[in-house]
């Protein structure tokens, strides 16, 4: 028997992963969640039971933290409560195997019961399910329609819809960066992903399209903030939940041939972005270490540092612009020597572009 690196709980020399705490056993890798390890009531102090519930008052204790940052170096994440929400029902979970990086967000539908229980749930079984599968060799569109199937079955099982409410549900957005530097989303409602590359800071490309009818007349170049459109059509129309819609996650693969990063967003970051220049200029990140490259990095982001650095960054620009919502965000920046004047590639109907 050996120990886990992340919770000193004792695994078998042969498995993957910890069933206590869910990380990644195997050499090289790594695994963090902004689920909450806290298993004290906020009301009482007593103990909260498996179920999320306090023993002795009965209360419903947040299955996230309000307030988390998430560092692997080679990625990292953060996540936060927000100005007017009553508890984070964002979720965020950052890992990595030999095989590539990977980051997962999910945003808890606000309607919906227990949205923080699924979007908990979601982020921790897709990420924990991304790395098994990238581990044993799995092709990265392959890990991720399994990721995403195997969070919708446990969001599913949360509850069903009843009178008085829907489902506990939420959006998902997942990377992955291979080893070969190939990058993988995969997506369902209105949780973002955007390249952004170093060679062309003023425009970052919003990698997927958001599950709205308002999504889809963006993406087809109508302007829906022109448009009166009623309040419905920004609606979502998938997500994961007991309720939710049948089918796989949209697909979205590219070969980034400049150096650059992924950036992982719910609205509660996306809402406030001004223009594509300004997530660039927030995300600025050093990815390579020759001299040339380390002065112009210095030349065009003065404050430019790491990734964690850059996750701050857009979870603090997300506060000062009103932070109504709750936030998450994910940042894995890429490094690419070979310059090129490829551009990242996405079919938003679902089906992975080949090059």
């Amino acid at each position: 028997m050996a120990e886990c690196p992340h919770c000193a709980a004792r695994v078998d020399a042969r498995d993957r992963f910890c069933e206590s705490c869910g990380s990644a056993l195997s050499t090289g890798a790594g695994r963090l969640s902004s689920r909450s390890s806290d298993r004290t009531c906020r009301s009482c102090r007593a103990t909260v039971g498996p179920d999320g519930y306090c023993d002795s008052c009965g209360r419903r204790c947040p299955v996230g933290r309000d307030r988390c940052e998430l560092d692997l170096g080679g990625i990292a994440a953060a996540t936060d409560l927000g100005h007017r929400r009553s508890r984070n029902e964002d979720a965020v979970a950052v890992g990595s195997v030999r095989a590539g990086r990977v980051a997962v967000v999910c945003d808890g539908v606000s309607s919906s019961p227990d949205a923080d229980a699924a979007a908990n749930v979601a982020a921790d079984t897709a990420i924990d399910t991304l790395l098994r599968a990238l581990d044993e060799g799995t092709r990265p569109d392959v890990a991720t329609v399994a990721a995403f199937r195997a969070a919708a079955r446990a969001v599913a099982t949360l509850g069903r819809s009843t009178v008085t409410g829907d489902a506990p549900s939420c959006t998902f957005v997942s990377v992955v960066v291979g080893a070969d530097l190939r990058v993988t989303v995969g997506w369902a409602g209105d949780s973002r992903a955007y390249w952004v590359d170093d060679a062309l800071p003023g425009a970052p490309e919003c990698l997927t399209v958001d599950d709205s009818l308002a999504g889809q007349l963006d993406a087809a170049g109508v302007d829906s903030t022109r448009l009166s459109l009623p309040p419905d059509a920004f609606g979502l129309t998938r997500w994961l939940g007991a309720d939710a819609p049948t089918g796989d996650p949209h697909l979205a693969t590219f070969s980034p041939s400049r150096t650059g990063a992924v950036v992982l967003c719910s609205d509660g970051l996306s809402r406030y972005l001004p223009s594509p220049a300004v997530l660039a200029q927030l995300t600025a990140v050093p990815t390579r270490t020759t001299a040339a490259s380390a002065e112009a990095a210095t030349a065009s982001a003065p404050s430019a540092a790491t990734a964690m650095t850059a996750a701050r960054r857009l979870t603090t620009f997300a506060l000062n612009a009103g932070g109504i919502d709750n936030i998450a965000v994910a940042v894995i920046p890429v490094a690419v020597d070979a310059l090129s004047g490829d551009h990242p590639q996405t079919d938003p109907r679902g089906a992975p572009t080949d090059e």
